[in-house]
């Protein structure tokens, strides 16, 4: 009313999940989802590595998760073909924030004997991360592909024509072939 002042106190409560904290919508303690880490993009230099050449193959590990990962182990397998030329195959990080990325590079040989097609590289993933306070682990793994060809090295030797022949003889030509290259030549 107009002569008199009123008051009015309203209470509530409200439950907003926010993600990352470990908590669901009602407040209540939830595990977080357990990040992992994938090969986001790589890049090896070219269209094709040629058998018995050296490449550099540069890669980004992603952390998809909402919490950071740290003590990270990546261990590289190469198949028969290729050959890690710049480090050892394993490679250790820190720490990754969530949805962050790190760059890597190591250099490789083909070997020049290799077969030519796609050749998969394993690349596996172990970490730690902390969830509520408490240490978890995890794993993840990822395979990426490396096109190798090989050189076709086929060569003809110079024909070798006899000195001299007349019109309506036979005569034979001798011709020699000779592929250097460690794929069989067709056709």
């Amino acid at each position: 009313d107009d002569e008199e002042t009123q008051k009015y106190t309203v209470e509530n409560t409200y439950n907003i999940y926010v993600e990352g904290t470990g908590k669901s919508e009602d407040g209540s303690d939830t595990a977080a989802a357990t990040p992992f880490l994938i090969v986001e993009q790589y890049d090896y230099g070219s269209q094709d590595v040629v058998a018995g050449d050296t490449f550099d193959l540069r890669f980004s590990i992603k952390n998809t998760g909402y919490l950071p990962v740290e003590n990270i182990l990546v261990a590289i397998t190469a198949p028969e073909a290729l050959a890690i030329t710049s480090s050892s195959n394993t490679l250790y990080i820190a720490s990754l924030s969530a949805g962050a990325s790190s760059e890597q590079l190591i250099t490789f040989r083909a070997k020049a004997n290799a077969d030519p097609g796609s050749h998969a590289i394993d690349i596996k993933f172990s970490y730690q991360y902390l969830d509520q306070s408490t240490r978890k682990e995890g794993n993840t793994q990822e395979s990426i592909a490396i096109p190798v060809i090989q050189q076709d090295r086929f060569f003809v030797n110079d024909l070798e024509p006899p000195q001299m022949m007349y019109a309506g003889d036979e005569n034979m030509i001798e011709v020699t072939f000779i592929n250097k290259g460690t794929t069989e030549v067709r056709n």
